[in-house]
C-alpha cells in the first residue's frame, strides 16, 4: 500500500532499497529449485518485469499489468510496441545497456501514474546472470516517487489551449520538444534536427517563453499529459 503526502510524495511501507533486495532474493531462491512452477511476483507492490535476451517479457507483476499494460498480460510481448508510450524510450535505452553488459543501473524519470498525472519514477535494472537462463536476463523494478507539481500557468490552461500553443510552433521546435520529452540531450536533438547544440538551447529558451514555462521539465510534463490523451 502507498500513501500520498501533502507535498505529493508517494510513500510505501517497504523502502525501495529493501524491495530490490526482496525481489532479487525471491528470484534467486526460485532459481535454486526445480523451476517446475513459475515465480510469483504478485506479492510485490511495484512495477516488476523480467525479459529474455530478446527483450520479450517473460515475467510480470500485477502492478506492471495494471499500470503499463491497461490490465492485460504483457507476457510474450515487447513493450516497444505495447504499453505506455512515455516508458518505451527508457525501456529501449536501459535494456540495451543491460544487454551490453552493464550489471545494474538505477535512474529517475517522468511518466504517468494511474490517474495520468505526471509523476517521477525510480527504476532499477539488473542482469540475472545467476539464473543462467536466456529466458530470464533483465530484471526491472520501478515505483512512483512523487507527483510533479503543477505550475500556476499549467493550472489555468485547458488541454485544448496547450495543444493550440504546441501547434503554433514550427516543425523544428516541435521536434525539439519531443526530443526533451524522450530524454535526449541538446546535442542529440541538434544532430536529429540539423542544428548546433547552442542553437537548440536558444530555441529551447524561446519555447519556454512561448508557453510561459520556467523549466524544461514543464515541457516534459505538458507532453506527457497530451501524449497519454492522444493529443500530442
Amino acid at each position: 500500500m502507498s500513501v500520498v503526502t501533502s507535498l505529493g510524495a508517494i510513500e510505501f511501507a517497504t523502502p525501495f532499497c529493501e524491495l530490490k533486495r526482496l525481489v532479487v532474493e525471491h528470484l534467486l531462491e526460485w532459481g535454486k529449485g526445480e523451476r517446475t512452477e513459475s515465480f510469483d511476483l504478485s506479492q510485490f507492490d511495484a512495477i516488476i518485469a523480467i525479459k529474455n535476451s530478446e527483450r520479450v517479457v517473460t515475467g510480470e507483476s500485477g502492478v506492471f499489468r495494471k499500470l503499463l499494460m491497461d490490465g492485460r498480460s504483457g507476457l510474450g510481448s515487447n513493450v516497444d510496441s505495447t504499453g505506455v508510450r512515455s516508458f518505451r524510450k527508457i525501456s529501449q535505452v536501459t535494456d540495451g545497456l543491460i544487454l551490453d553488459g552493464v550489471a545494474s543501473l538505477e535512474l529517475e524519470h517522468v511518466g504517468p501514474h494511474y490517474n495520468l498525472r505526471p509523476c517521477s519514477f525510480i527504476t532499477y535494472k539488473r542482469r540475472l546472470d545467476e539464473l543462467q537462463d536466456p529466458s530470464f536476463v533483465i530484471l526491472t523494478i520501478s515505483r512512483p516517487v512523487a507527483y510533479l507539481g503543477t505550475s500556476n500557468v499549467e493550472r489555468r490552461r485547458s488541454l485544448n489551449e496547450l495543444v493550440s500553443l504546441l501547434q503554433q510552433l514550427d516543425a523544428t521546435d516541435q521536434e525539439i520538444c519531443q526530443g526533451y520529452a524522450r530524454g535526449d540531450s541538446s546535442r542529440e536533438i541538434g544532430a536529429m534536427v540539423g542544428l548546433t547544440t547552442r542553437s537548440v538551447e536558444i530555441r529551447r529558451q524561446k519555447i519556454l517563453a512561448h508557453f510561459g514555462f520556467e523549466r524544461p521539465i514543464e515541457i516534459v510534463k505538458m507532453l506527457v499529459r497530451l501524449d497519454e490523451r492522444g493529443l500530442a
